[in-house]
């Protein structure tokens, strides 16, 4: 007898059971039906092991997750029916070690896979590396150690941007423009004729102040002093000779003009040619911003050749290279143009972003200033044919009111031939402030712009030195080694010393590189600062004397106008 409480077998309820293969003994004869006392036996007999792999495996499942699971295998609901599943793949052993499965799972690799359910923390320390808890640990209390050991990340990731400030900061020390502490006054009052015919020339009276506090170097506080055109080219090719390989911008001077002297030469005098006298004032314009252009740069203004220009009360030494027919003109003029070409055929890798800005800023401003210095030349044409046809409107007017019978209208006529005249002559004087306040000063920033060119040319070549030296040594090197490989000791000794000279001359090379490089960023930022200063007060100076101009010929016209009102009346 059965009692209540037992289940009934499943091999007599159940015939499919009966039938399957899996029932059968692997090891024995087959057998087809099993006896109710056989079934209970084999059903107690195998949930031995699953109650040992379940204790097994305990700190993986708990309680609730496993008895979850066994109601998902296993039908409880009374009907008489059990989907118990298959038993025997658990029991099998292992064929590369011949273990039982579920002692393979103790083993500490590879962990088991769980089921995306499973979210319980367990003790395993496999399964917790890769299996999160959902419910977090309170934090414990923080102690002073651990305040400083998370702190110490921060310091640690703050000491970089504070190293980056500090080389910021040095950067923009570096960048800042630099002016000399002590301005020289310098001005070209006049300019005078000396000599006669093709041997005459002109000279340019220098005025120099050193102010109330003097300068180091300048021993009086005023110097007068006369110098040839000649002189001041001389000048720029001592500065240009000593400075400019080092990164300095030696400012320029006037071009020569060789039909403006001629003419100052052969005419008798520089108040009787408009054109000759229009030259000369030019001529000393440029040669005063020349000059004052040195006395603002902090290391030109300090040189020797500087100062004796200036001081020296005496004809200096005449240079003769800067004769524009000599042997050294031709020799310059061949230079430029195997510069020129170099330009072209060796082309500078640039791997510095700032250069590679600036240089390409520098093409642009020059662009823009030719433009607006083509636009002012052609507004300045303008103007001087306005005031030249409104001088020939004058002569008319006055012809015409001359031959007026009418009192009152020949009267009119003449006051407005007068305004006219006095408009004509505001026009030209205009003009003229347009040529030398406005186109002059862009005639000099694009000489300026050339020499800034010829500056970062200088660093070129100072690259291609670098380069060329490195080649060598890299040939030097190739020829000690056939030397060592071949055993020719006789000339080793030699190859050896000049590797080590040819080592030297490129640490020799890139440190001038990067010294002409350093010099060349502080040069552009005094230029640019300069610059601005410059235009400022030129647009100024500008838009003062258009304003000046437009006011005063407001009262011409506010003068004419009862002369126009009694023509009515």
């Amino acid at each position: 007898m059965m009692s209540t409480d037992e289940k009934p077998p499943v091999t007599t309820s159940n015939p499919s059971i009966l039938d399957d293969d899996d029932d059968e003994d692997i090891f024995g004869p087959p057998k087809t039906k099993k006896s109710d006392a056989t079934a209970a036996s084999a059903t107690a007999s195998a949930s031995m092991p699953i109650a040992t792999a379940t204790s097994d495996i305990s700190p993986i499942k708990s309680n609730d997750d496993l008895f979850a699971d066994a109601h998902d295998e296993i039908d409880l609901d009374g009907d008489g029916l059990q989907d118990e599943p298959p038993i025997t793949p658990q029991l099998r052993l292992n064929e590369s070690d011949g273990s039982p499965l579920h002692e393979q799972r103790l083993t500490p690799s590879p962990p088991l896979p769980v089921k995306s359910e499973y979210t319980v923390p367990t003790l395993d320390p496999l399964i917790t590396e890769t299996r999160p808890s959902i419910s977090p640990k309170p934090a414990a209390p923080s102690s002073p150690a651990s305040i400083s050991a998370t702190s110490s990340p921060l310091a640690a990731a703050s000491a970089p941007i504070a190293s980056t400030r500090a080389s910021s900061k040095k950067q923009e020390e570096d960048d800042t423009p630099e002016f000399p502490e002590h301005v020289l006054e310098i001005a070209i009052s006049e300019y005078e004729k000396r000599g006669d015919g093709m041997n005459a020339y002109m000279v340019y009276k220098v005025v120099t102040k050193t102010g109330p506090n003097g300068i180091p170097g300048y021993a009086k506080k005023l110097y007068e002093v006369w110098r040839r055109f000649s002189d001041f080219l001389g000048l720029h090719e001592k500065l240009s000779g000593k400075h400019l390989h080092n990164g300095l911008i030696v400012p320029p001077p006037p071009e020569k003009s060789v039909i403006g002297m001629t003419k100052a030469k052969m005419g008798k005098g520089t108040e009787e040619d408009h054109g000759t006298s229009e030259f000369l004032e030019r001529r000393r314009c440029s040669l005063e911003r020349f000059v004052r252009r040195i006395a603002l740069h902090p290391v030109l203004m300090m040189d020797c050749d500087f100062r004796d220009f200036v001081t020296f009360d005496a004809e200096l030494p005449k240079a003769s290279s800067t004769a524009a027919l000599s042997s050294a003109g031709v020799i310059r003029m061949f230079r430029s143009v195997g510069d020129v070409f170099t330009k072209i055929a060796y082309h500078m890798d640039e791997n510095d972003r700032w250069f590679e800005e600036k240089q390409n800023e520098v093409d642009d401003l020059d662009d823009s200033l030719k433009k607006l210095q083509a636009s002012v030349e052609s507004l300045v044409m303008f103007r001087r044919e306005l005031a030249g046809g409104t001088e020939s409107f004058c002569k008319s007017m006055s012809m015409l009111a001359s031959c007026e019978e009418n009192t009152a209208l020949a009267r009119a006529f003449s006051q407005l031939a007068e305004t006219q005249e006095k408009v004509g002559l505001l026009q030209h004087d205009q003009a003229e402030k347009d040529f030398f306040i406005f186109s002059e000063m862009l005639r000099d920033y694009l000489c300026l712009i050339a020499a800034v060119k010829e500056v970062f040319y200088e660093r070129v070549k100072a690259w291609q030195n670098w380069q060329t030296a490195q080649q060598n040594l890299t040939k030097k090197r190739e020829l000690k080694t056939r030397m060592e490989l071949s055993g020719k000791t006789d000339k080793l000794p030699q190859a050896k010393q000049e590797v080590t000279d040819a080592e030297k001359k490129v640490e020799e090379l890139e440190e001038e590189f990067g010294k002409i490089s350093k010099q060349i960023r502080k040069e552009m930022n005094r230029f640019n600062a300069q610059r601005v200063k410059d235009f400022k007060a030129t647009l100024l100076q500008y838009l003062e004397s258009l304003a000046l101009s437009q006011q005063q010929l407001v009262k011409y016209w506010e003068a004419f106008v009862p002369e126009a009102r009694a023509i009515i009346t």
